[in-house]
């Protein structure tokens, strides 16, 4: 499923076939490079739990690099399984619902295990996890009912979220971005 989407993806923003072809035989090791998933968690600002997936040819730069971004911007690393639990694996679809309204595309997708689901009126635009049972076949109702899909990968969705000020709020967006700019980070889930 991760390898669909991104070709899925490559393809949405236009990509040559042959970039993408070159960089799955690059990550399959027909040069020598071999690419690791990673997955590190621990503490960000207010103590917001935090999961990050890491796709790295080099592990210890990866994270170094991770390390470095949560303690010099108000986060810990911490201990494999001391956040996780906080989180449940998950679908991931955003998307573009120009032909339906929130009640309406709620009515499509209701019969799918639904774990977070939200709704921008004004951008028309969708945010949901999914059962990873349901990720595939909910994927696929959404587009057949054509909804753009800008993302869909499998991820993590907290059990709870937890409220912040907004001067809290402001401080994990930048701790986010810092995050974003690692090269390696592929997605950062956090319980807010």
């Amino acid at each position: 499923p991760l390898l669909r989407s991104l070709i899925e993806k490559a393809n949405r923003i236009n990509m040559p076939k042959e970039n993408y072809v070159r960089a799955i035989k690059k990550a399959a090791g027909s040069d020598k490079v071999v690419y690791e998933s990673s997955f590190y968690q621990g503490y960000g600002p207010e103590n917001v739990a935090v999961i990050v997936e890491v796709l790295s040819d080099n592990k210890n730069r990866a994270i170094a690099e991770v390390r470095h971004s949560f303690t010099h911007n108000g986060g810990r690393v911490a201990e494999q399984g001391s956040v996780e639990w906080m989180f449940k694996k998950a679908g991931i679809i955003e998307g573009e619902s120009l032909y339906y309204n929130e009640e309406e595309l709620l009515e499509l997708i209701i019969n799918f295990t639904l774990y977070e689901f939200s709704y921008d009126e004004e951008e028309k635009t969708f945010h949901l996890a999914v059962d990873v049972i349901h990720f595939a076949s909910c994927k696929a109702l959404l587009e057949e009912k054509k909804c753009l899909i800008n993302e869909a990968h499998l991820g993590y969705t907290p059990h709870e979220k937890i409220n912040l000020t907004e001067a809290a709020e402001e401080k994990i967006a930048e701790f986010v971005s810092v995050l974003e700019e690692v090269e390696d980070i592929q997605h950062v889930y956090l319980n807010v």
